[in-house]
This record gives structure tokens, C-alpha cells and sequence, in this order.
């Protein structure tokens, strides 16, 4: 694995969130449903939007070796969201107050997580992605892993977690939903 392949698939990743958001826009019914209790592990698609965001905060806070960092116009410190992680309900309404406000500002932080990924593997000596780093768990474990690892559990970690979200959108309705298949990905390249 390698720069090239990481870069690609963070672009994928914004790309498929926003093939999900432009279904969410076109379809009222996905809209209306944001926070039904659908029964997923995170209980609602705006809570699994949620926990998506928290976990790629605190992998680019461990990958970047900062325990404090300003984004989305907050600056965010590992203790705060060490307690989100544990009580994830709180992190959608930690900003907003209403379904709105969060659907667009979450696909603004989306943007902008994705954006610092990028980013940040773009200034990445190549040799370093295979460098063992350190950091510390959401229970405050030692742990020591790749950057190859770490960047691949992130894709992966959201992989699964937008499919809970894609079946539970399409359990409410078929239409719109949008395939977010890689192919297609580098088809519209």
C-alpha cells in the first residue's frame, strides 16, 4: 500500500458520502428517517453519521500525534472525545439543534475530515506509511500500529458502518439510493 492508493481511496470516500447525501437531498423519505430507530448498532442514520465522524477525528488526531485540534471551527482535545466515544449520542447535538443544521453541517465536517486526510498523506514521506506509531485507545490502552494499518482501518471502519446506513435507507425506499461501488467511483474520474 501506498500514497497513490490511500490518496484514491479518501477521494473514494468523500465521493461515496456524497453520492449517500445526494440521495438523502433527493428522497423525503430518507430525510424524514435521519433519526429513526432503524435498529442499527448506533440505533439511527444520523447517529452512524455521527460515530463515522467521531472515529475519523480521533484516527487523524492518533495519526497527526496531537491530543488537541481545531477543526470545523471547534477545537477538539482527545478527553472530549474520548467522552463522545463513550456516549456517542452526544455528538450530533454537541453543534446543532435540528435535523437541518446537522445534515449540512455534517457534510461540510465530512468535507473537511476527508480534505485533511488527503492532506495529510499527501505531505507523508512514502517510507513512513509502513513506521510503527503510538497512541492511546478510547480506554486509554498503549497500543502501537502502522500508518498503513491505521489509514486502511479508517476506509474500512467506514465501509461498514455506510452499509448499515445504506440498508436502512433502503429498507424505507429503493428509489434514489445510489450505488457507491469503487468502480463507479473510477468511471466518473
Amino acid at each position: 500500500m501506498n500514497k497513490s492508493f490511500f490518496n484514491k481511496l479518501f477521494k473514494y470516500n468523500l465521493w461515496r458520502h456524497n453520492e449517500i447525501y445526494k440521495a438523502i437531498n433527493k428522497n423525503p423519505i430518507y430525510y424524514e428517517n435521519l433519526s429513526l430507530n432503524s435498529g442499527i448498532y448506533f440505533n439511527t442514520v444520523k447517529g452512524t453519521f455521527n460515530h463515522i465522524l467521531l472515529a475519523d477525528l480521533l484516527w487523524y488526531m492518533r495519526l497527526k500525534n496531537t491530543d488537541s485540534l481545531n477543526v470545523f471551527g471547534n477545537v477538539f482535545n482527545v478527553d472530549l472525545l474520548n467522552f463522545y466515544w463513550n456516549d456517542n449520542s452526544n455528538f450530533g447535538n454537541a453543534f446543532e439543534k435540528n435535523n437541518d443544521e446537522w445534515f449540512l453541517m455534517h457534510q461540510k465536517r465530512n468535507v473537511e475530515i476527508n480534505d485533511n486526510f488527503i492532506k495529510f498523506i499527501e505531505e507523508l514521506e512514502e517510507n513512513k506509511l509502513s513506521d510503527f506509531f503510538s497512541y492511546k485507545s478510547t480506554s486509554g490502552d498503549e497500543m502501537k500500529k502502522t500508518r498503513n494499518d491505521c489509514l486502511f482501518h479508517v476506509i474500512n471502519h467506514t465501509t461498514h458502518h455506510l452499509g448499515q446506513i445504506g440498508s436502512t435507507l433502503t429498507l424505507l425506499s429503493k428509489k434514489d439510493y445510489p450505488s457507491t461501488d469503487f468502480t463507479l467511483f473510477e468511471l466518473e474520474k
